[in-house]
């Protein structure tokens, strides 16, 4: 019985593992989706589809791109485009407040 209860309980761990395994995997999808989704707004925005190199966007020119940009949009895509990650907009739930924000105000 003791050894029943010590390999369900293996397996509890395990099965737990697997689904942190899951949950980081899938947090990771959503981080590139929203990279993904920024980026298409801005192709929107630009109306072309622009290209970047690593020093430029370091340099923070799509986030210079779209604040210069006369769309109601372009503060909500400017700030998710930001180089510090800690002054970037956080999640898709926020990106997606943000923007319905801005919809909603006219």
């Amino acid at each position: 019985m003791l050894l029943l209860l010590l390999f369900l309980a293996l397996l509890l761990l395990l099965l737990l593992e697997l689904l942190l395994l899951l949950s980081v995997f899938l947090l990771e999808l959503l981080e590139l989706l929203l990279v993904f989704l920024i980026d298409l707004l801005l192709a929107l925005l630009l109306k072309e589809i622009p290209y970047f190199t690593q020093e430029e966007i370091l340099g923070g020119i799509p986030q210079a791109l779209a604040t210069k940009h006369g769309s109601k949009y372009s503060a909500v895509i400017a700030k998710a485009l930001r180089r510090h990650v800690e002054w970037r907009t956080q999640t898709a739930l926020e990106f997606w407040r943000e923007l319905s924000s801005v919809t909603s105000e006219g």
